[in-house]
């Protein structure tokens, strides 16, 4: 396997991500694993999967050598169907537009 080595913007997105999908998506109901796309404007991307809680998350893909542009869209989905989409702001403000349950999360609900 190769080994890669995170660059500082790269840490600090992953940083930022981590805290975020706590605070934001674990508290609201979403289970693990969770599968995240981060997409910038101008085709940055990265794929990652979140185990558990506060943990380093695993990258499974990304097209290396090119910084995110702003806004930053991020699509979140659990191991229930349950799906979510933020927006990282050009002021770097992260904001959650919507969240989508499927028909599976809303039968394990009941």
């Amino acid at each position: 396997m190769k080994c890669y080595v995170m660059d500082p913007k790269e840490a600090a997105l992953e940083n930022f991500l981590v805290e975020s999908i706590d605070d934001l998506l674990v508290e609201q109901g979403f289970s693990f694993p969770l599968h995240v796309a981060v997409i910038g404007t101008n085709g940055a991307a990265q794929i990652w999967r979140y185990d558990s809680s506060g943990e380093t998350p695993d990258m499974l893909a990304a097209n290396r050598g090119t910084d995110f542009g702003f806004p930053i869209n991020i699509m979140v989905s659990d191991s229930l169907g349950k799906a979510a989409h933020l927006l990282i702001d050009r002021e770097g403000k992260l904001s959650r537009l919507n969240e989508v349950n499927s028909a599976a999360a809303r039968l394990s609900d009941r």
